[in-house]
């Protein structure tokens, strides 16, 4: 958790105790396709609503050219959702809704999902693989989290 410098200690570890178990997912899904992963999306969230913490954030963004980026050559609906883990039904039915909607998860939050789906998101990750092996064959730089989603 994130909190200001001049908090006092108790006011850090009540934040720390009100955001245990919670997980910030953003996706970025195609915006050609956003008028039906936005219903798709309202009905998993009504079907589960006591995962959702907050209201669910949105914002457009346009395509650009980095294979790696989730906004890859396409114009992006990013839709920003924060949910209380512990909830495996909800977790794996937006895993494969996002995994439907062609959406690509945000690198600095959440992925719940798994390696195969995470590399149908990114069709030029064999490219990257390779140059990983070539630059970095000791996967020196590799983390648990890079490992459970196959980089």
């Amino acid at each position: 958790i994130i909190c200001p410098i001049a908090g006092s200690s108790k006011r850090v570890q009540t934040m720390r105790a009100v955001s245990t178990g919670v997980k910030a997912m953003e996706a970025a899904v195609p915006l050609a396709t956003a008028p039906d992963a936005l219903v798709r999306l309202d009905r998993l969230l009504q079907e589960h609503r006591h995962a959702r913490l907050n209201a669910v954030g949105l914002r457009p963004s346009l395509a650009d050219p980095f294979s790696l980026s989730p906004c890859h050559e396409r114009d992006t609906l990013w839709v920003d959702l924060f949910f209380r883990g512990g909830h495996p039904a909800f977790a794996d039915t937006l895993a494969s809704t996002i995994e439907e909607l062609e959406g690509r998860c945000h690198w600095g939050k959440h992925i719940g999902l798994s390696a195969r789906q995470f590399a149908n998101q990114y069709r030029r990750l064999p490219e990257f693989r390779l140059a990983q092996a070539t630059l970095d064959p000791a996967r020196t730089f590799a983390s648990p989290f890079s490992r459970s989603i196959g980089l």
